[in-house]
């Protein structure tokens, strides 16, 4: 036996094992119709620069809507010092920056911010004037902080990032640690499935604040409560859109409708938290066919009680929306059609169509929601914000 030569096998053997070990993990993303994915997440979303416009977009938005950045009450946030705010899943930052113009020019003394991702996407926003410092973290650990540390926690948009069931309580049980006693906590969430707002909503306007009715006056919106009727989408690529998008989220442990659930999570901890509250809107995609053909006045819509003048009704109405309030309906489009394109892999596979139909499918998605009036009949986007503070 030639040892010599069976000790050179092993030898080579043993090299190509190591070489096999040593191999490089597989790259945290993957590339996919020119969009960079996330791999082993839970999000469905890209992670590129379209996204993180798309996110601000939405950010803007919901800030219009709502009327401010903040949504938790003032006495909620001592101005006797300076605010300590953690921003989990931060992003770009975009959202901390308007609550400190927000705090600043509203009388607080300016804030101190620490935000928190898996990857850094916000710029150095001490160059802005904000006392900010970012941290990386895997969202899915506990939070790297000490107990009773901030005096406010935001998060948005975390259901597409935390699994419904045990990865949504483990971070909400890390922010109740992490804020202080009398600390508030507040949450943003859209939903990701498209319903349709039903005609009559004067029983929805009766529930509702002064506060909230002025503001929807404002912004042509529709504020959400248990008297607000819903239906499904009755656009045929809403509706077949809104159901690939279920059993994506589904799929992956993550909810279409995380507004139908906030509330419950947060009452289910009430030894921790106290003055929950919420809000709730909805904002139709498009001027809507029962508003453009009844002409709604959003003065008596909103205060019946106050005598408006009559219309002739042989005029014909064009439009009912300023420019203003059409620019938040057209924002709200796009970003649903941003989400859209985002999970346009996701979407191509789960609708088991060839490359021939899913191109003709998405041209007449875009087409008929972006230049025609394809989301007329009230198919609508629900957003909110919810609130509360530790005992």
């Amino acid at each position: 036996m030639d040892v010599s030569r069976t000790h050179a096998v092993s030898i080579a053997s043993s090299s190509s094992t190591q070489s096999v070990n040593v191999l490089p993990p597989p790259a945290p993303f993957f590339v996919r119709n020119g969009r960079r994915y996330p791999r082993d997440r839970p999000n469905p979303l890209p992670c590129d620069l379209a996204e993180l416009q798309r996110q601000n977009l939405r950010t803007m938005l919901v800030s219009s809507v709502l009327g401010k950045p903040i949504c938790c009450p003032p006495r909620f946030l001592p101005k006797t010092h300076q605010l300590r705010i953690l921003d989990i899943g931060c992003g770009t930052g975009y959202w901390s920056y308007l609550i400190h113009q927000h705090l600043v020019s509203s009388g607080w003394k300016a804030p101190s911010f620490i935000g928190l991702d898996t990857a850094q996407s916000a710029p150095d926003l001490g160059k802005q004037g904000m006392d900010w410092r970012f941290v990386a973290h895997d969202l899915r650990r506990p939070l790297p902080f000490s107990d009773s540390q901030f005096d406010l926690v935001i998060m948005k948009d975390m259901s597409l990032v935390t699994p419904v069931g045990e990865g949504t309580q483990q971070l909400l049980d890390e922010t109740i640690r992490v804020l202080k006693r009398g600390g508030a906590l507040e949450i943003w969430e859209c939903d990701h499935a498209i319903r349709c707002l039903q005609l009559d909503h004067s029983a929805s306007f009766s529930r509702t604040s002064e506060e909230e009715l002025t503001q929807a006056k404002k912004t042509a919106t529709y504020p959400i409560n248990s008297a607000t009727v819903f239906g499904e989408p009755q656009n045929t690529y809403l509706h077949q859109a809104s159901a690939w998008i279920e059993n994506i989220l589904d799929a992956r442990g993550l909810s279409a409708t995380p507004g139908s659930r906030m509330t419950a999570a947060l009452l289910q901890e009430p030894d921790d938290l106290c003055e929950i509250g919420f809000r709730r809107v909805a904002v139709p995609l498009t001027e809507t066919r029962w508003e453009r053909e009844s002409g709604i006045d959003w003065e008596s819509k909103i205060f019946p009680d106050q005598e408006q003048p009559t219309k002739d009704q042989g005029d014909e109405v064009q439009s009912v929306l300023t420019d203003e309030q059409a620019a938040l309906r057209a924002t709200a489009l796009m970003t649903v059609v941003q989400i859209l394109e985002g999970l346009e892999p996701l979407l191509t596979d789960l609708s088991r169509k060839n490359a021939e139909e899913w191109a003709r499918w998405w041209s007449g998605m875009k087409g008929n929601l972006l230049q025609g009036r394809g989301a007329e009949h009230g198919e609508c986007l629900e957003i909110g914000a919810w609130w509360a503070r530790k005992r």
